[in-house]
C-alpha cells in the first residue's frame, strides 16, 4: 500500500493477475481470500470490503441515468448495508426469525452498477449465465436465479450451490417475501458455515436499492 503522495504502477502481460491484485486488496470476492498468505492493509488485517478502499475498474462502470454524486454515494450505501446485518446466526435461529407465511424465497446472486447485460455478467460468472434474470434498478442492475421456491430449506441448497459450485459473489442472498411483500434477507458465510440477516427495517428505503 502507498505511502500518502505516492503512487504504484503495476505492469505485466494479460492475464498476470493485476486485477487480480486489485481486488483482493478491496477484499472483493472470488478472488478474496487469496489462496495462501495474508493481506495487511494499513497495518491490519484485510477482513471484508471497507470504504477506505476503492476500486475504480477499467471497464465502463457509471450508470447514465444517476447524477455524478449518485454513482459514488451507491457503493458506499451498500458497505452501510453491509455493516447492518446480524451475523453468526445458526439456521435454527434464521428460521425462528421469520415469524410470517412465506410467499416465496428468490436467491440474488449479484448487483452491479457496471454490469448492463446477462452477458456481461456472464464473463465473470460463466456457471451462472444461463441461470438468471436481470433485473433493472435505478442504482443497481440485480441478478436473480430463475427459480423461486415457496419453502426456505429449497431456496437454502441453490444458495449454498450458487457460493460453492457457480462460485457467485460472496453476498449472494435469499430474499423471503412475505404476503406483502416484505422480506428478509438471508446470507450464508461459507467458511463459518453460519449464517447473517439484514432485517426489513434495516434495509435501505429512501430509493429503489432492493426493490
Amino acid at each position: 500500500i502507498p505511502n500518502k503522495g505516492e503512487l504504484i504502477t503495476i505492469v505485466g502481460q494479460s492475464g498476470c493477475g493485476k486485477s487480480t491484485v486489485l481486488k483482493i486488496l478491496a477484499g472483493l470476492e472470488p478472488h478474496y481470500p487469496p489462496t495462501s498468505g495474508k493481506v495487511i492493509v494499513f497495518g491490519k488485517p484485510l477482513e471484508k470490503p471497507s470504504a477506505e478502499r476503492g476500486l475504480v475498474d477499467q471497464k465502463y462502470s457509471l450508470l447514465p441515468n444517476l447524477t455524478v454524486i449518485d454513482n459514488k454515494e451507491t457503493p458506499l450505501i451498500a458497505i452501510k448495508i453491509f455493516e447492518k446485518k446480524i451475523e453468526n446466526v445458526s439456521l435454527e435461529e434464521v428460521k425462528k426469525s421469520i415469524d410470517f407465511e412465506i410467499n416465496y424465497c428468490a436467491v440474488q446472486v449479484g448487483a452491479f452498477t457496471y454490469k448492463t447485460s446477462i452477458t456481461d455478467f456472464a464473463k465473470d460468472y460463466p456457471l451462472l449465465g444461463d441461470k438468471v434474470l436481470m433485473i433493472q434498478n435505478k442504482k443497481f442492475n440485480r441478478f436473480v436465479m430463475r427459480e423461486t421456491f415457496e419453502d426456505l430449506d429449497s431456496a437454502i441448497v441453490l444458495q449454498k450451490k450458487c457460493l460453492t459450485e457457480y462460485h457467485s459473489v460472496f453476498d449472494t442472498f435469499i430474499a423471503v417475501y412475505d404476503m406483502h411483500n416484505v422480506r428478509i434477507l438471508i446470507y450464508f458465510d461459507v467458511k463459518s458455515n453460519m449464517y447473517k440477516m439484514l432485517r426489513p427495517e434495516d434495509q435501505y428505503k429512501d430509493d429503489e436499492l432492493f426493490k
